[in-house]
């Protein structure tokens, strides 16, 4: 076919020593025709790169376009078929910005001929299969083109076979096969008709708690003026028991928590009893 249609003579055959390719009916239709058969060792695809990275990226694209589509597994040799053509019509940087079928060809492919894999289109039954109280259209699922024939190729689900038809209507935002794990956001309306619950108490504010209370033993620093530090009591022991009645009373307003904290505010531990607390400066 390549001689017959693009005038060009094969040469050399590089593939790996699949079964397919050492069989003896294709071995001597090699050595009848003068092609010379070149194999990778086994396990070693590298030497074969060109052919692996492209076989990698049509399995990556046919991939992507069944689970795109939520197509069953059974449907890949149609996804391949249909990778390969949107291929070869894809411009590339390795032709100079232009596609395989415009080096070939040498004219610009038909992309208003392209439609989305797995949308849901209406073939147009033939006369035969209809009658007039009948559709005259069957739903189904568009599974790539037909090479054999100017049509689009469709899966009837319902009679289980393929149709190639050029009278077809597509809906192509609506897959066949829709998602199961798509997010359905009118399952959420109930959340504005749930009964709207009382804020939460605020806490209380900083700003009315009494300040924090001196404690009686506390003493004020005074320096001489040798600049040493000496201590001077800041009340006698009459007004000292006074105002610890007066603190204690006041320390009992204040809620627990704060009240913890001011309990021992400003007394120094019972091991530094031999200093002084410097919090009153």
């Amino acid at each position: 076919m390549v001689s017959t249609q693009f005038g060009k003579v094969i040469k050399i055959l590089r593939s790996d020593p699949g079964d397919e390719f050492v069989s003896h009916p294709l071995q001597d239709m090699f050595r009848q025709t003068g092609i010379l058969s070149q194999q990778s060792y086994p396990g070693v695809s590298q030497q074969n790169g060109v052919v692996e990275r492209k076989n990698c990226h049509v399995l990556e694209l046919t991939r992507a376009l069944l689970f795109h589509s939520q197509f069953p597994p059974r449907f890949w040799v149609e996804a391949v078929h249909t990778v390969v053509y949107l291929i070869d019509r894809q411009i590339t940087p390795v032709l100079d910005q232009r596609s395989p079928y415009q080096v070939l060809f040498s004219r610009l492919p038909d992309y208003t001929w392209l439609r989305v894999f797995g949308c849901v289109c209406y073939v147009l039954l033939p006369r035969r299969e209809r009658h007039k109280l009948s559709p005259e259209a069957v739903k189904c699922v568009f599974v790539g083109y037909s090479n054999k024939h100017k049509g689009y190729a469709c899966y009837d689900v319902a009679a289980h076979r393929l149709r190639i038809s050029c009278h077809v209507v597509f809906l192509e935002h609506n897959p066949y096969y829709a998602s199961d794990t798509s997010i359905n956001t009118s399952q959420w309306d109930f959340l504005a008709r749930l009964p709207s619950f009382p804020a939460a108490p605020a806490s209380p504010d900083l700003d009315d708690v009494d300040p924090p209370l001196t404690s009686p033993h506390t003493s004020l620093l005074s320096f001489t003026s040798d600049s040493s530090p000496s201590l001077t009591a800041s009340a006698s022991s009459s007004s000292s028991q006074s105002t610890l009645g007066s603190s204690t009373s006041k320390v009992a307003e204040v809620p627990p928590l704060i009240r913890s904290n001011q309990a021992n505010k400003g007394q120094p531990p019972a091991s530094h009893s031999d200093f002084v607390a410097y919090s009153a400066v």
